[in-house]
This record gives structure tokens, sequence and C-alpha cells, in this order.
């Protein structure tokens, strides 16, 4: 986790300020291992190989453990990167085009493997925070944690732990790597 993304971020429950209150280890610009806490209910949740936790898969309902298990173990798997994700993702998004990321703060819900994400970083969004309640958050940190303006979050996403400062947001819903 990169430190500014701690200007992001609230309490999922009670919309409190969050705080970094340890980092035990660090990797150049990322912590790596740490605890965040809520400054007004006292709510901590752990980073844990550079991804801050707001949830964990048994933690949810079935439905949700079983789509995001399923998910996950799909985009930890498939992890190959493909020149076509570019022209395919700005298909979904249309009519949004790359330059329409520059200088945006932006959400991607349910964001896999991370290959969105990058694809928006690189397109020059101020930052980027993609988001995924599954195991999938692992190979998303580890495609876009030498970006700068990549951040990954493991959460429910009907409990965000974000205040509202995104330009913009997206949630795309694939079947396919």
């Amino acid at each position: 986790m990169k430190e500014k993304l701690i200007q992001y971020l609230v309490c999922p429950s009670c919309a409190g300020t969050i705080r970094i209150s340890s980092k035990v280890a660090r990797e150049q610009a990322e912590i790596i291992e740490g605890t965040l806490n809520c400054q007004s209910c006292d709510h901590t949740w752990p980073i844990v190989r550079g991804v801050p936790r707001f949830a964990a898969i048994n933690e949810v309902a079935q439905d949700k453990a079983t789509t995001a298990e399923k998910f996950g173990w799909q985009w930890q798997h498939f992890v190959q990167s493909d020149d076509l994700y570019a022209g395919q993702f700005l298909a979904w998004i249309a009519p949004v085009s790359a330059d329409f990321f520059s200088g945006k703060v932006v959400l991607e819900g349910g964001c896999g493997k991370g290959r969105h994400t990058q694809l928006a970083a690189k397109w020059g969004a101020r930052e980027v925070v993609g988001v995924d309640l599954s195991d999938a958050v692992e190979t998303a940190f580890a495609a876009t944690r030498q970006l700068e303006n990549a951040h990954i979050v493991q959460a429910d996403l009907y409990h965000l732990p974000f205040a509202r400062a995104f330009d913009y947001a997206l949630f795309l819903m694939t079947d396919s790597c």
C-alpha cells in the first residue's frame, strides 16, 4: 500500500478517518505489512502483502463468497497479459476514450487481476484504485505495484472504504480472461 492511498480511505462502518497505525514491513514506496485503524470507532484492518484488507471471503454472504472464489481463482491462474486488452476495454466503456483518464481519480470495482487498473494508470489517471473481494488482489497488486498512481484494496463492493473523491468509477463484469 502506498501511503498516499490513505487520503481516499474512510471507515466502511462509520465513515471515520483512517490512519496508518503501524508499518511493520516496507519495500520501496509500498507498506507491505502493517495496520490501519479508524480514529472514530477503533476498527482495525491489516495490510497484508501490500494490500489493505477491509473484507475477507469468509466474512460475506455465501453467494458473494462463491463468486469471489471462482473469479479469484481464474484471475490468479490466468495472469497473462494481451495487447488486445486496451482495445477491448475501450470498447466496453465507449464512448470514454483513453485520454479521458488523464488527471482523474478513478475507482475500478471488481478489478480482478488488475489489467484495467494498469491501463487507466498508464493512460494518465492521477490515481487509480482497484478493488476486489477475491484473492485476485494478490495478482493485481503484483501487476500494479510499480505504477506510482495505482492502488489495490481488498473490500466488499457493498461496503467500500472510500471517501467520495472519485471522478470516475467503473464496475465491469467479465467472464473471460
